[in-house]
């Protein structure tokens, strides 16, 4: 008996003005030997997409048109762990910035006191609250910065 071959020759015609331009562009980079590569690339990726959607679920027949994009559990779960991910960056981002915010001012107010005259000891530099105090000026512009934050993001009632 004679094995059936599946047919891997195609031609297609492409009506899409982007599609066309998009395909200029990508093979413009140089990351694809052809034409053929790219295009067998796309169609792998979008006819994979296409398969789980309709033929995995036994759906073919019904299948007059793609339906959009729906994220698979797979990609829902990677960008959730992106997201924790980037709350976590974000907390460390907020106490580094107030650890800097703290030592800028503990100097400057070094700096102050001894242009002043001021007596200066060990005790009074481990003193957080005293020397970590900014100044009136750069103090009301990070209240406004807190203020457009909250604005932002909705959270006028919350203190951060």
């Amino acid at each position: 008996m004679l094995e059936k071959t599946q047919k891997n020759y195609y031609h297609i015609r492409l009506y899409d003005a982007e599609t066309v331009k998009s395909i200029d562009e990508l093979i413009k980079t140089g990351d694809f030997s052809s034409v053929n590569e790219l295009l067998g690339k796309a169609i792998a990726i979008g006819i994979q997409k296409i398969y789980i959607e309709y033929g995995k679920r036994k759906r073919l027949e019904l299948a007059t048109m793609p339906t959009p994009e729906v994220p698979d559990v797979v990609k829902l779960e990677n960008i959730e762990r992106e997201l924790d991910n980037l709350r976590v960056l974000d907390e460390d981002l907020y106490i580094l910035m107030n650890s800097i915010k703290g030592l800028t001012a503990s100097v400057y107010n070094v700096l102050r006191a001894n242009i002043k005259g001021e007596p200066l000891s060990a005790e009074l530099l481990d003193d957080y609250g005293y020397m970590a105090a900014m100044p009136d000026a750069y103090r009301e512009i990070e209240e406004k910065l807190q203020a457009r934050f909250k604005r932002r993001t909705g959270k006028k009632g919350e203190n951060k």
